[in-house]
């Protein structure tokens, strides 16, 4: 989501004012408009654009649905609004960007992630990665937070340093640990998670599986079809 930028043309973001209960004098429309702004991506219409944005004091990424249709700015505002609560809760969180806040009730600021998708990044060191994206994953499922889309390969970065990030929360649920919600639908919730790191480890190291988590990708790969919070089918299949 965040490796490259499609468009170098500095332009303005557009859209309403800043809502001050969303966002208590840090950011504003008035201060990314007097900024530098690329585009990341232009999302299509039921989707945000990415925005590339800085003030002075370094980039970071604006998620945006102000110049969006009614319809998609409507729906814009509860992603938003979701998001938003899911990296809050996800502070600190080794591997999450940081959450800047909300510029308004259609847009979110988080920390510019500058690496490679981790499909495309040099991986000199699988089991390290791969050791990384478990701590993650367990860092996540701690704060009651599953990602549910950790497959797509646009979601997991590498930066130069070789730190491993997620991105893209919009996806993501929340049940508060401790909670009857919690303990009874958590673990099918996280599942989705589990399977996706298995699938990873499949691809970066494959002959370190075991026969039991062969065994569960093979179980959640029949069930997939049927999942209900998969946010997407694609293509390739994965």
């Amino acid at each position: 989501m965040i490796r490259t930028v499609h468009a170098a043309t500095l332009a303005p973001a557009v859209g309403p004012a800043a809502d001050s209960t969303h966002n208590p004098g840090a950011l504003s429309r008035e201060r990314i408009a007097g900024g530098a702004v690329r585009i990341l991506h232009r999302g299509g219409r039921d989707k945000a654009d990415l925005l590339l944005v800085d003030l002075g004091q370094g980039p970071f990424v604006l998620k945006d649905f102000s110049a969006k249709g009614t319809l998609t700015r409507w729906l814009g505002r509860i992603q938003v609004a979701r998001e938003s609560a899911a990296y809050r809760r996800l502070a600190g969180v080794e591997g999450v960007p940081r959450f800047l806040g909300r510029v308004d009730p259609w847009s979110l600021a988080i920390e510019y992630v500058e690496g490679e998708r981790l499909p495309d990044a040099p991986i000199p060191n699988a089991g390290e990665i791969l050791a990384r994206l478990r701590a993650l994953l367990d860092g996540l499922h701690r704060r009651g937070v599953v990602h549910n889309d950790l497959r797509s390969r646009e979601n997991l970065l590498v930066d130069r340093g070789g730190r491993l990030f997620v991105v893209d929360l919009a996806g993501a649920l929340h049940l508060e640990p401790g909670g009857w919600a919690h303990r009874m639908l958590f673990p099918a919730l996280q599942a989705a998670d589990e399977a996706a790191y298995l699938r990873w480890k499949e691809r970066l190291a494959p002959g370190t599986l075991t026969s039991g988590e062969r065994a569960a990708a093979r179980r959640f790969a029949r069930v997939r079809a049927f999942w209900p919070f998969n946010r997407k089918r694609r293509k390739d299949g994965r």
